[in-house]
């Protein structure tokens, strides 16, 4: 009966140890990438370099447990599918929140100023301020002063008053008379939803109207 009993409490020990140890090897793969991505944060790697050295310690931490990886979580690393990659990212990536979140916070860093560095330049497009002359055919008074200018060329462009207008005119009093008149033009382009069409319009927003002499 005592014999029984050791022999009991010895398998539960060596399940206990089979459990710890599958627990425990993603964490062994884990501090591995840590160490081997000590320096994946320094100034003056772009976000690339920082992915890629990532993923190259992720595969050489995680090639001596490809089988248990397989068998646990789904992962075949021989086949280093794109989703195969993604699962063994979300996997590490979330030990490495805890145990190194340096390269994480390099990562969001990164990403952040790229996202920054896109936003400035949309900004930079939406008052970009363009160049137009010629004639004015036609100044529409409806809810929008709605100025219709042809130039040399022959072509016609519509440019509408929503907003202050830098001007040597003054167009509270005098626009209905630029009728036939020639006039340099400085607009930017705007995006607004039009409920007639219901849908976002394109307009040329007047930002300065000059005569031209």
């Amino acid at each position: 009966m005592k014999h029984l009993k050791l022999t009991i409490v010895s398998l539960v020990t060596i399940l206990f140890s089979i459990e710890a140890f599958s627990q425990n090897y993603v964490e062994e793969i884990t501090q591995e990438v840590c160490e081997c991505t000590q320096g994946a944060s320094d100034e003056g790697k772009t976000i690339e370099e920082i992915k890629l050295e990532l993923v190259y310690c992720m595969i050489e931490a995680s090639d001596k447990y490809k089988k248990k990886l397989k068998k646990d979580h789904k992962i075949d690393l021989d086949s280093l599918e794109e989703g195969d990659m993604g699962k063994l990212g979300e996997l590490i990536g979330a030990q490495m929140a805890s145990t190194c979140p340096k390269v994480i916070m390099a990562l969001i860093a990164e990403d952040d100023s790229e996202l920054e560095k896109a936003e400035d330049v949309q900004n930079v497009k939406d008052v970009e301020e363009s160049q137009f002359s010629g004639e004015i055919l036609n100044v529409e008074d409806s809810k929008f002063l709605e100025f219709s200018v042809k130039n040399e060329k022959g072509k016609t462009v519509k440019f509408y008053w929503l907003t202050f207008v830098e001007s040597d005119i003054d167009l509270t009093t005098d626009y209905k008379t630029l009728t036939g008149k020639t006039v340099d033009i400085s607009y930017i382009q705007k995006e607004f939803f039009d409920s007639r069409i219901g849908e976002y319009k394109i307009y040329n927003v007047i930002q300065s109207i000059k005569l031209n002499q």
